[in-house]
């Protein structure tokens, strides 16, 4: 797809970013690799469009400024139609199924029957609450809970966007919430959530557990 014969190396990156010195290695930035998928849209948009958390502020892989995403790399694989695309992520539910079962309400995430597992909020959902505790000292984390009123997780699916409130609770025992944010500890009532710990949500998709 690139045209180049065999190089050793391929550095893919913002367009302005620094290019490989050593002439073996080969530079392709991000707004390239976007054109060449201008004839499967989902692939193009998303490289153009879709935005991550990093440094302190939102951006995609085209642009240093960008807004949250309406979609993850995770809502796109799952809404794509090749049986392939889904086989990580069963893999996945295997797994979970033979882990220990979650803190509080209890379910089994491994099972895809459950409408409202965590695995159905996807990847981008728990990314800005990681990343937002991380960036306040709310760390380590011990449990994430998630709230069960209104539409099941399942729905999500669907196309219908699911953003529950959340509230976590770090190794001091310290709980922090959506509505109270990241400066000063807040609670809401934990019998009225399904919570999972850390860890088991780190496994599955794939976060740093220390």
């Amino acid at each position: 797809m690139t045209g180049l014969e065999s190089p050793s190396l391929f550095l893919l990156g913002p367009a302005g970013c620094e290019h490989p010195a050593d002439p073996s290695c080969a530079f392709v930035s991000w707004q390239e690799v976007a054109e060449w998928f201008d004839d499967v849209p989902g692939i193009a948009d998303y490289i153009r469009h879709s935005a991550f958390f990093y440094g302190g502020s939102w951006k995609t892989m085209v642009s240093p400024v960008s807004t949250p995403p309406g979609k993850t790399a995770w809502d796109l694989m799952r809404e794509a139609p090749s049986p392939s695309h889904r086989s990580a992520g069963e893999m996945r539910h295997q797994e979970a199924a033979a882990r220990p079962s979650p803190v509080g309400v209890r379910a089994q995430p491994g099972d895809s029957l459950d409408p409202w597992s965590f695995h159905h909020l996807g990847h981008g959902y728990f990314a800005q609450i990681i990343e937002g505790c991380r960036l306040n000292g709310i760390w380590p984390l011990r449990t994430i809970w998630t709230g069960v009123t209104g539409v099941a997780y399942a729905e999500k699916a669907k196309g219908r966007r699911i953003d529950p409130n959340w509230m976590v609770e770090d190794g001091h025992g310290r709980r922090y919430t959506r509505s109270g944010g990241f400066e000063k500890p807040h609670s809401y009532n934990a019998g009225r959530m399904r919570g999972w710990s850390y860890e088991e949500i780190a496994r599955y998709f794939g976060f740093e557990t220390e």
